[in-house]
């Protein structure tokens, strides 16, 4: 399995110079604030990397303390400008309500957000 470390350097062996892992928040996390700094944590742990990276943070449990205080750090401060939301997956999956706030929230920060649309119903049901 790819670390940090061999993850990149195959990226740069290939031409890529800069790399975006996904910092996935758990449906029990609280502290997105956390959950970056443990993936930057991981990256220090197994020996940094060879290529420039950045975080793009899956949003699973967007608490107002999320919302409010946590994601405008992340931006400002955190260089994180861009989520995902998944549409999806009972571990993942936000409700209309929760997305609708995410949107409206990211729109006023100047974040980019990105979303994992499907019909998460019907794919069960097939």
């Amino acid at each position: 399995m790819d670390g940090f470390d061999t993850g990149t350097r195959s990226a740069v062996c290939g031409g890529t110079t800069t790399v975006v892992y996904f910092a996935a928040q758990e449906k029990w996390d609280e502290d997105v604030l956390k959950v970056v700094s443990d993936y930057y944590a991981k990256c220090a742990s197994q020996g940094g990397t060879y290529s420039d990276y950045g975080f793009h943070l899956i949003l699973t449990n967007p608490t107002p303390a999320v919302l409010d205080e946590q994601l405008p750090i992340l931006r400002k401060e955190g260089g994180i400008s861009s989520v995902k939301l998944y549409m999806t997956y009972d571990n993942r999956q936000l409700s209309d309500a929760q997305i609708m706030a995410v949107l409206a929230r990211t729109r006023q920060l100047g974040m980019t957000t990105m979303i994992h649309a499907e019909n998460w119903d019907m794919i069960k049901f097939i």
